[in-house]
């Protein structure tokens, strides 16, 4: 994955920071003041929304109390005692019908029907019209229905603006339904003005619209059918109340809705520009920003102004800093300035004053330390030869002390066997002479005897095992492997201990000062496993090449700290001291490996050097 790239910004000088910082404090002030002064401004663009939407509203109650007023006159004028439908008299109701029309303006059509719906008489309307069938209108069939006063749009003929019906029952003297008092009213009539005129300038426009977006009248005078610019966005106007509509053009309006409290389905729509509406907004909103850029650019010019002031014996002091950085020491610095610069400008001097004399002395110091650093490692190097020369001549003479030991082993061996061994084997055949000439023995001499047999086979005995520790015949003959095993076997199998050679080139021979070396370091490392290390198994395995020999003896004893062998008791320290020293003298390696409770593990490694006349 790659790392993203470090961002690198551009290095500015000291004047440019206090500037950039002046100007980043007055953005942070002036940002707070932004939100504070944007906070207003959305509070009086809310402010403008709701004065529109509170407008919307007031004009529907205009709207509500013109419908309201004919919808009252009617309902008086069905509960009256002169409409009575029963008595088949049309003459009191025709005079009460006109009556009503009178009262109620030019702008409504008043029809009596009969329960069936039928037209019984029509009032401003040609006498042809009576005897139609009028059941089917929307208020006279919603009367009908519930037997209430109802309000409904009235269905029109293509072409002709909405209308509203009024519908009021009739109930006859036992209280069922004998008619419906119906009337039309006509929004468009120009002398009662449905639609107040609303004094917020030639751009705001009013229209009373129906369910299906058809405006039924306009503060516009304007003739015809046609559908309001905002019919799309109808069902969001409802809900919000007000919105920011876009019109064809491109043009942005402030559009507010109020549905009628008489006819929900009907409602008031006050347009007005976005312009004009938010036109006290917009003009704060640019005031605030220009105020702001002039005061961005008025502080980070006075921050300019005063920078300069420091700046220059700021810039001095830095000068005099990077001499003194390229070990310019010896040039006095020299500043007459008041305040906090002539105080940093003295501190300076005095430090240059310090730093060269500091100077001074540490190469003095130097000096003297190469000469006493010169003199102790020449002393150091004649020590150190001398010790490794001492070291040669102690491993030197430790390889001959081994050799000669074990050759004095070897003759000792020799001795016994050839002269002790030689000595007792003939003692014993002179016993046995001895006991076989005489005629007759006595049972006490004949035990004699006996005890002088056994106490010569003994000796014999004892000799023998003294030759086989001394040099065992076996090493020279069959070679280390077999010599090991022999070892291993003779004295931990007494004490009940497994053991397992294993060996890869049994009958390949090593050189025959590293075959007894070897085998001193394995014998002692099984006498060991013998006498401490109380273990059931022993496994020894002995790997050579041309070049290496490594041999492993592992065992499952108690173990040891490995970290203190020098600490050990000197039956136990001696022994592995004197393996690591024969280890060294082949210029091999032992390393030992134990712990409490964890066995011990013996990884002897000898580099193997042939002669010409080895294979």
């Amino acid at each position: 994955m790659k790392l993203l790239p470090q961002l690198r910004l551009p290095k500015l000088s000291f004047r440019q920071r206090i500037a950039l910082s002046v100007a980043l404090g007055l953005s942070v002030v002036l940002a707070m003041l932004s939100y504070a002064a944007l906070w207003a401004l959305q509070q009086s663009t809310d402010a403008a929304f709701r004065d529109r939407k509170i407008l919307a509203q007031n004009v529907a109650s205009h709207v509500d109390e013109a419908i309201a007023r004919p919808y009252e006159i009617l309902q008086r004028t069905a509960g009256l005692a002169g409409i009575d439908l029963e008595d088949g008299d049309l003459a009191p109701e025709k005079y009460t019908i006109r009556e009503t029309h009178l009262q109620m303006g030019s702008f409504s059509t008043i029809t009596l029907l009969d329960a069936e719906g039928t037209v019984l008489w029509a009032e401003s309307r040609p006498q042809d019209f009576v005897g139609s069938n009028l059941g089917w209108h929307s208020g006279a069939m919603q009367a009908k229905r519930t037997g209430e006063p109802a309000i409904a749009e009235l269905p029109v003929l293509p072409g002709e603006p909405p209308q509203i019906c009024l519908a009021v029952p009739i109930r006859g003297e036992n209280g069922a339904l004998t008619g419906i008092l119906m009337a039309e009213l006509h929004p468009r009539d120009k002398v009662i003005r449905l639609l107040p005129r609303v004094p917020l300038g030639v751009s705001t426009s009013t229209e009373l619209v129906n369910g299906q977006g058809v405006v039924v009248t306009s503060s516009h005078d304007r003739d015809g059918v046609w559908r309001s610019p905002h019919t799309d966005s109808l069902p969001q106007l409802k809900q919000a109340g007000v919105v920011d509509h876009t019109d064809a053009r491109g043009g942005r309006h402030i559009v507010a809705y109020a549905p009628l409290a008489t006819l929900p389905e009907w409602g008031v729509e006050v347009e007005q520009s976005e312009d004009v509406v938010l036109a006290l907004p917009n003009s704060l909103l640019q005031r605030i920003l220009l105020l702001g850029v002039v005061a961005v650019a008025a502080g980070v010019a006075l921050a300019w102004v005063d920078v300069r002031r420091v700046v220059a014996p700021l810039a001095t002091l830095t000068a005099a800093a990077a001499r003194m950085g390229a070990g310019d020491l010896d040039s006095p610095i020299v500043l007459r300035h008041e305040g906090e610069i002539g105080v940093l400008a003295n501190a300076l001097e005095r430090t240059r004053a310090k730093l060269r004399d500091l100077l001074e002395d540490r190469q003095r110091w130097s000096l003297e330390l190469e000469r006493r650093v010169e003199q102790r490692t020449r002393e150091l190097s004649s020590l150190y030869e001398e010790v490794q020369r001492k070291e040669a001549v102690r491993g030197e003479l430790l390889a001959k002390l081994i050799t000669a030991q074990e050759e004095e082993r070897r003759r000792i061996a020799r001795e016994l066997h050839d002269e002790s061994a030689q000595s007792l084997t003939a003692l014993m055949m002179a016993v046995e002479n001895a006991e076989e000439s005489l005629p007759e023995l006595s049972d006490a001499q004949k035990h004699r005897l006996e005890r002088a047999k056994t106490l010569v086979v003994h000796a014999l005995g004892d000799v023998r095992r003294l030759i086989w520790d001394l040099r065992p015949s076996v090493l020279d003959d069959l070679g280390l492997g077999p010599a090991v095993r022999w070892f291993a076997e003779q004295h931990l199998e007494g004490v009940s201990v497994e053991v397992d050679v294993e060996t890869d080139q049994p009958h390949r021979r090593l050189p025959p000062v590293v075959e007894t070396e070897v085998y001193r370091i394995l014998q002692e490392a099984i006498t060991n496993v013998a006498r401490h290390a109380r273990a059931s198994r022993l496994r020894v395995c002995l790997r050579h090449d041309d070049s290496r020999l490594v041999a492993i003896a592992e065992d499952d004893g108690i173990g040891f700290d490995a970290g203190q062998v020098g600490q050990l008791p000197p039956h136990r320290g001696l022994g592995l001291l004197g393996m690591l020293e024969r280890a060294s003298i082949l210029g091999g390696t032992l390393n030992v490996e134990s712990s409490p409770g964890t066995g011990t593990r013996l990884t002897l490694d000898i580099p193997i050097v042939r002669g010409e006349d080895e294979t």
